[in-house]
């Protein structure tokens, strides 16, 4: 893993080569950002760059031996710890399901915890760090390093430890020689606290949603769709890459033909729209909901503060302006916005979505028509 192959922070990438060009690489780092930034890919390409035999001055070389070893997670000297479950057969170590979270990683560097459950069929059993696992973890950074150099732990979501993680504390003071100790967390508050006075934090910046969708027009997706994505991910690379993947058609292109069945109170037309859109998988039909609460959101900052900043597309933007024309008022934006947001809960908890979708039509039919449903 490169830095060049991670989306944004680049402050905090410029910030970590010249810890490494300065010579001043914190035994123990506390990495935190929210779901989606990139913690466990930048904290890989960091551990890749101190190792790299033959590294510039912005990144890894990407073909010494060291980092042919990185891109498989196969070097012996760099340790994996992350959340696993219980199993009659297996002890709950990660060394255990290595493999699996080796897989996983290659297929998607931005993976998040609901996707590592999914591939390991964790099921409804609870996931975590366990003693156990933290007293393998002092067993194998105390050994040699097995190349002579650099020795590393990579933790991927520390919040999953409970009180057991105390038992890293004396680790984590007074490590061996030339040991990092990365901890990647999406929820620093949930980190015990022993462990988060004992490392350097280092924050990660939100991802911007031009850099997302950069990324994804790189990936291959249309600009347009790429920018509405961007939008509706809120700083979420791993939720955009699946949005990528589910993206059947244009969410504009659904938003623009239930505005025209909704203002032109076309009863058959909201039917078929309906099971349109009702064919389509969830987390599609989540991500349309999302978009919908987008636009409302930029239907209000175009009438209150312009459009400077707004990633529109000009089809969005012509959208919009109709809108306003049609004297959608802020507070219907509002109304809209939250009825959305509650159906992407009712979705989630499996509520069947022609009756979602068909009701949340006639809801915003009757916002249109002046008829405030929310007191």
């Amino acid at each position: 893993m490169q830095f060049k192959n991670i989306v944004g922070l680049d402050s905090t990438k410029h910030h970590l080569i010249n810890l490494v060009a300065q010579d001043r690489i914190p035994h123990a780092i506390m990495m935190n950002g929210h779901k989606g930034n990139g913690g466990l890919p930048l904290a890989i390409a960091f551990a890749q760059y101190i190792m790299c035999t033959n590294k510039g001055t912005t990144d890894a070389c990407g073909e010494c031996s060291n980092c042919l070893k990185f891109s498989k997670l196969q070097h012996i000297d760099v340790h994996y710890s992350f959340p696993v479950i219980s199993d009659p057969d297996l002890e709950p170590l990660s060394v255990n399901y290595l493999k699996e979270f080796r897989a996983s990683f290659v297929k998607n560097a931005y993976l998040d915890i609901t996707t590592w459950l999914d591939d390991i069929e964790a099921g409804n059993k609870q996931a975590n760090i366990s003693a156990k696992e933290c007293r393998d973890i002092i067993r194998k950074i105390q050994l040699r390093s097995f190349e002579g150099g650099y020795k590393f732990l990579i933790m991927w979501l520390p919040e999953f430890l409970g009180k057991e993680g105390n038992i890293l504390l004396k680790l984590i003071e007074e490590p061996p020689a030339q040991t990092v100790m990365i901890f990647v967390t999406e929820n620093y508050d949930n980190v015990l606290g022993t462990i988060q006075s004992r490392t350097q934090l280092i924050n990660l910046p939100p991802l911007q949603d031009a850099e997302i969708a950069n990324a994804l027009i790189a990936n291959g997706v249309a600009e347009k769709t790429a920018m509405q994505i961007a939008r509706i991910t809120e700083g979420n690379y791993t939720q955009a890459l699946q949005a990528m993947h589910h993206e059947e058609e244009s969410h504009f292109a659904m938003f623009r033909d239930w505005l025209n069945v909704l203002f032109t109170n076309n009863g058959p037309g909201i039917t078929n729209w309906v099971m349109a859109i009702a064919e389509k998988p969830k987390e599609t039909q989540k991500q349309y909901l999302s978009y919908v609460v987008t636009m409302m959101e930029h239907l209000i900052r175009t009438k209150w503060v312009g459009k400077e900043n707004l990633l529109l597309h000009p089809e969005e933007d012509a959208v919009l302006e109709k809108m306003i024309l049609k004297n959608i008022t802020e507070e219907k934006a509002n109304e809209i916005a939250q009825f959305a947001a509650d159906n992407i809960y009712a979705i989630e908890r499996n509520a069947n979505t022609k009756i979602v979708f068909h009701s949340l039509s006639l809801q915003v039919k009757d916002v249109f028509a002046g008829k405030s449903l929310y007191l």
